[in-house]
């Protein structure tokens, strides 16, 4: 795919650091170690050709094509993935983890003096030949002070053009997938202008599943304090907002699985480009802290179904070798799942610079 800005690859010999050896040693020991039911547990480096994109090397300067800030794109066989951190935020980690005893999931994530956890809002940028897509949107910038504070909010992102720090403007984006409609995945997806509210991607099409629209206008108390009707009726009277019902490829190589557990028609992204394959997660695993099948948030409207789910998923992603990536997590959000020896499931995270923010 053509760009204006020159890149070079982040070769392996290139990454720099005391502990470079010692993580090379480490990744060949944990591929090269047969796990239970012979899963090999994937170094972190395989697979990637990482590629910078300069703030300053543009061959021919142009409104459409500045690039504000430094980032980093991952080349995923036809496609290129880049990771928008739009803001983080804080939840209250009892509904974070649910059933779970604060006593177990206060060893893996910090909690602060209020009981909260913080999180990130980690949008999925795929740019392919076919067309760019936007993963979620994230919390936007609807929000007044007490509802910041409220959240511990910090936008990372010009509300205006989320998708700057990649070379693009809201223009360029032709389509948004949503995969649900609470507030922390579609708050981005409608803006103020001119005291009215209209689409913040101006040429694209969202899709949602038909049910999780339905249930958005009629929850129940204990659901709809998740959802915000400004996020989704202006894109409707645009006339931009497809509902869509069950799974379905929106692009070539990108389609969406209905996975439930998190709200009854919540679904997944998986992209596949060439031999390459992965999923976006979105809250049906939140974080790495939630790799655990049975660990499974306290928001989930159907937590036994989430952790089938998750299982069934995991065991594919480690099999397969899939990229996958984390909605909310603070830390590094993409990377691959393998096997312990004792069956469980492990995070081998893509290395930190991988990320813009």
């Amino acid at each position: 795919m053509a760009r204006a800005a020159q890149r070079c690859k982040v070769e392996l010999s290139a990454l720099c650091g005391p502990w470079r050896l010692g993580v090379l040693v480490y990744s060949f020991y944990r591929a090269t170690r047969v796990q239970r039911e012979s899963i090999y547990v994937v170094p972190v480096f395989e697979d990637s050709v990482f590629q910078r994109r300069s703030r300053f090397a543009l061959e021919q300067p142009g409104p459409q094509r500045q690039i504000s800030a430094a980032g980093v794109i991952l080349q995923f066989g036809d496609f290129e993935l880049t990771i928008i951190r739009e803001c983080t935020f804080s939840l209250d980690g009892g509904a974070l983890f649910g059933v779970v005893p604060k006593a177990l999931w206060s060893k893996t994530c910090c909690v602060d003096e209020s009981n909260r956890v913080k999180l990130a809002c980690n949008l999925l940028l795929i740019e392919s030949p076919h067309g760019a897509a936007l993963v979620e949107t994230g919390m936007g910038a609807r929000w007044n002070e007490s509802e910041r504070k409220r959240f511990q909010m910090n936008t990372l992102v010009d509300p205006s053009n989320m998708v700057a720090s990649a070379g693009l403007q809201h223009s360029d984006i032709e389509i948004v997938i949503l995969s649900h409609l609470h507030f922390d995945h579609a708050g981005g997806a409608t803006t103020l202008q001119d005291e009215r509210l209209v689409p913040a991607f101006p040429r694209a099409k969202y899709y949602v599943q038909r049910g999780e629209r339905e249930f958005a206008q009629s929850a129940n108390a204990r659901a709809r304090g998740s959802y915000r009707s400004s996020d989704y009726e202006p894109l409707e009277e645009a006339g931009v907002l497809q509902l869509i019902e069950g799974d379905q490829e929106i692009l070539p190589g990108v389609r969406v699985m209905v996975t439930g557990g998190h709200t009854a028609h919540h679904q997944a992204v998986m992209i596949e480009s060439e031999d390459k394959r992965g999923i976006y997660f979105a809250d049906i695993i939140p974080t790495k802290d939630h790799l655990s099948p049975p660990w499974v948030m306290g928001y989930d409207h159907f937590p036994l179904q989430s952790c089938d789910v998750k299982n069934e998923l995991l065991t594919r992603a480690a099999n397969e070798n899939w990229l996958v990536i984390f909605d909310h997590e603070v830390g590094t959000p993409w990377g691959h799942v393998g096997l312990s020896n004792k069956g469980k499931f492990e995070w081998h995270p893509l290395p930190a610079d991988t990320l813009q923010n």
